[in-house]
């Protein structure tokens, strides 16, 4: 996988001040989607989540926050229930499963 090729990324954080939660939710809003409190989905390169992972690090503590990107896998699997993170009629397209993982639709067998 080339290093410049843009990859999802899962990020999901659990800020232990009001005020740092709210930078840390301000800083990953303007590069991603969010699909439960917390949790974003962002589609980067490699350079670009350790930027982000490094902007966030000059906001954290280290001792009690947490905040952790997960590369998805092109390839997914994705069980969903309840509701779309979504309002009615608005759903992010990408063409693979990675669709129902974005708009959070059960798979259909």
């Amino acid at each position: 996988m080339s290093i410049g090729k843009k990859r999802y990324w899962l990020i999901a954080y659990d800020i232990a001040e009001p005020r740092r939660l709210m930078k840390v939710h301000k800083c990953v809003k303007k590069v991603g989607v969010p699909i439960q409190y917390s949790v974003f989905l962002a589609r980067m390169t490699h350079p670009e989540i350790k930027g982000l992972m490094e902007d966030l690090s000059a906001i954290i503590h280290p001792r009690s926050d947490d905040v952790r990107a997960y590369m998805i896998p092109e390839s997914i699997q994705v069980d969903c229930l309840g509701q779309n993170p979504f309002p009615d009629g608005i759903m992010l397209l990408d063409g693979n499963d990675m669709d129902r993982f974005i708009n959070g639709k059960p798979r259909r067998e």
